[in-house]
């Protein structure tokens, strides 16, 4: 993304974003009704997983702000949501692919 160079001069307005959004909406929506997505091969597959290698349900528990702003039940939660990141992680790859920035 940091190669894209924006035509636009001026900061984008409303109207900018909202035009932006309705591209993606319908690039988006061609995949949807059946065209077969791109295979470039700098499109992003399997990025959250990424992201999450290296990390672990524990990480960042140790911060004494972030103890403090979650109750222990919301701290088993995210231990349980974690322990099945493996099935979020491949349900994820079983539906269409998006562009995001």
């Amino acid at each position: 993304m940091e190669h894209v160079q924006d035509s636009i001069l001026h900061p984008w307005t409303f109207h900018d974003y909202a035009f932006a959004a309705r591209q993606l909406g319908i690039w988006h929506g061609t995949f949807l009704a059946g065209d077969p997505q791109p295979l470039e091969p700098w499109l992003c597959r399997d990025h959250i997983r990424g992201w999450l290698r290296g990390q672990s349900a524990e990480q960042g528990w140790d911060n004494p702000e972030i103890s403090a702003s979650f109750s222990r039940e919301a701290r088993t939660r995210h231990q349980a949501l974690w322990a099945d990141l493996e099935g979020f992680l491949s349900a994820l790859n079983h539906v269409p692919q998006v562009f995001s920035l």
